[in-house]
């Protein structure tokens, strides 16, 4: 519902009906419309399941989230995978699938990041996200996760949703190449073979490759 919300809210306060369990409704006059699933070939290479949502997402929310005059102020957003540092390994909220880099690693390639950027002066700010407020494994609203996508430049992660899931969001009306959002994904273990169709090499590029 969130997400409905953040994307359209119009839409999800006037012409959404919430149907509980074990409820009955009777259309007495005009139309239902029901979304149906016909295909869902991502690693065949079908590109255009998602465009429908795309679409809606760019008429629906058709502007960059920092002023026009702000251009610089972009974000170099780092996907990570980790459960966060601080929260007890009692309430701590693993990623599915054990598909976890190895800390000592994650800070060698966040420190790589870091050192690309002063190195090529990029003035974008940089941010590592989870998914979580920092210091809480509180999951973050779904406006301020838009606004952090919105505004990406640059995408870097583990193949994982929080990449395939989150770049819908991204900047539908670049003008140019340099305006398209970037994304940068690796496979972060050998266990995503068992998650990902047997395929060692599963990527989110069939779907977004034509995007704008």
């Amino acid at each position: 519902r969130s997400v409905l919300k953040t994307i359209d809210p119009d839409f999800y306060n006037n012409r959404i009906k919430w149907i509980q369990l074990d409820e009955v409704y009777y259309i007495k006059k005009g139309t239902l419309t029901l979304a149906v699933r016909h295909s869902f070939q991502i690693t065949l290479g079908c590109c255009n399941g998602f465009d429908s949502m795309r679409q809606w997402i760019a008429q629906a929310r058709p502007h960059m989230t920092h002023n026009d005059n702000e251009r610089d102020h972009r974000l170099i957003v780092y996907y990570s995978r980790q459960p966060h540092t601080y929260v007890t390994s009692k309430t701590m909220a693993f990623p599915k699938h054990g598909r976890v880099m190895e800390r000592n690693h994650e800070g060698q390639v966040l420190k790589t990041i870091i050192q690309a950027m002063q190195r090529h002066n990029l003035k974008e700010e940089f941010v590592i996200f989870n998914g979580k407020h920092h210091n809480s494994s509180e999951p973050l609203p779904m406006e301020l996760i838009f606004n952090i996508f919105r505004n990406a430049k640059t995408i870097i992660g583990p193949h994982g949703t929080g990449i395939g899931g989150n770049f819908a969001w991204t900047n539908p009306f670049p003008t140019n190449c340099a305006e398209r959002t970037q994304i940068l994904e690796f496979i972060p273990g050998t266990e995503s073979v068992a998650v990902a169709n047997t395929h060692p090499f599963t990527s989110y590029y069939n779907i977004i490759r034509k995007w704008p």
